[in-house]
């Protein structure tokens, strides 16, 4: 098995050329379904998610995949490649140049390394367990600001209106603009998730997960020096739907507010 430095140089162009494909598509009109509960998926997602593993099945033949269009491909290795090919869909179906492609390879549902690529704005995230997280070649570090007050935190919502938790998350979205002032929906979570390593957000909370949403992203913000966890402030783990992420003094507030909403 490779890691780190040979991981990255096979992985990288690979995820880059998977955005030139979401740009090319971006830039035109592609048709556009809706999948049960109410999410959409466009031809881009199918094209993206196929390339992808086409790809790095050969970086690494032995692992299986879980995929959001596809699913999950019985495997027989502790290793397997988890893969959003656009998180933020319908950002990218209404034009809005806000998603991304998430990667992730896990080993027994253990992130050990991930990769996001906005392509748009040509910023590739990628984390190494115990090897730090890096935005194009830079390290990154998850820092708290002085003040909770003064933070910036973006949260996700589940699609579905009766979905478990959504009410409770509202709620605990309007306590959390009480004491900040300024909140942000940005619609995708593995992209919030990257912007939260790099202290572009401070930190964000997300309810209706799925684990390709956030397998790469939560390396990235571990490895950066923030926290991830549920709302109870116990690890996150792969099936679980809520997640909290951000600095320690973020993380720490966050979870203070969430665990009164979500007992």
């Amino acid at each position: 098995m490779v890691f780190h430095d040979e991981l990255v140089s096979q992985v990288a162009p690979i995820v880059r050329h998977a955005g030139v494909i979401m740009r090319r598509y971006f830039a035109t009109a592609c048709s556009v379904q809706e999948k049960d509960g109410g999410e959409l998926v466009t031809q881009a997602d199918y094209a993206v998610e196929q390339y992808l593993k086409d790809e790095l099945h050969k970086v690494f033949a032995g692992a299986g995949f879980c995929a959001e269009e596809s699913g999950e491909l019985a495997h027989s290795s502790d290793y397997q490649w988890v893969i959003d090919p656009i998180d933020g869909t319908s950002n990218f179906v209404r034009k809005i140049p806000y998603f991304c492609s998430s990667v992730a390879l896990t080993r027994n549902d253990e992130p050990v390394f991930g990769m996001i690529y906005q392509p748009l704005q040509d910023e590739l995230f990628w984390a190494t367990h115990g090897q730090g997280a890096y935005k194009n070649g830079q390290r990154l570090s998850c820092d708290s600001p002085e003040l909770f007050s003064s933070s910036l935190i973006s949260f996700g919502l589940p699609q579905q209106k009766e979905a478990p938790g959504r009410q409770a998350l509202i709620a605990a979205a309007r306590m959390v603009i009480e004491r900040t002032g300024r909140m942000r929906h940005l619609g995708a979570a593995a992209l919030d998730l990257a912007y939260s390593a790099s202290s572009s957000l401070d930190g964000a909370f997300f309810a209706g997960l799925r684990w390709w949403d956030v397998a790469a992203g939560l390396l990235l913000v571990r490895e950066a020096g923030g926290r991830v966890t549920n709302f109870q402030g116990q690890p996150y783990e792969r099936g679980q739907k809520f997640c909290v992420a951000g600095s320690p003094l973020v993380h720490t507030e966050l979870v203070a507010i969430l665990s009164d909403y979500f007992s």
